[in-house]
């Protein structure tokens, strides 16, 4: 069982920039490294309140989508891209806006949009 330890060195000086005289090779630095680090040799299964500090041993897989409904990867406008004809620019009214958690504002058609927030449904 491997759980990570947090290593609290006071002030190592990361702040200054370092004397290209006193640095160490990438061969010493690797020996510093192994010579500290332990493989992990094994694993262990513990219950989710128990895991603070501890390294997964292989991926977790959601077993269903979170949340289970499409949804805004980011702040923006929701629009209906086959209402803009003709040479840009467009000017589209805005006539709802839809943040997480809320329902959908109903269907934009025509020239309008609906200002969207990430999370939000779509």
């Amino acid at each position: 069982m491997m759980i990570a330890q947090r290593a609290d060195h006071g002030s190592c000086g990361c702040e200054t920039p370092p004397d290209p005289s006193s640095l160490v090779s990438i061969d010493e630095a690797l020996r510093c490294v192994l010579k500290i680090a332990a493989p992990i040799d094994g694993t262990d299964t513990a219950p989710p309140s128990s895991v603070t500090g501890r390294i997964l041993a292989k991926p977790v897989r959601a077993v269903a989508m979170t949340p289970p409904f499409d949804n805004a990867a980011m702040d923006g406008y929701a629009v209906d891209s086959t209402a803009l004809t003709g040479a840009p620019p467009w000017r589209l009214s805005v006539v709802g806006r839809v943040a997480a958690g809320e329902t959908s504002a109903g269907q934009v058609v025509g020239q309008t949009a609906a200002r969207i927030f990430t999370g939000a449904p779509v």
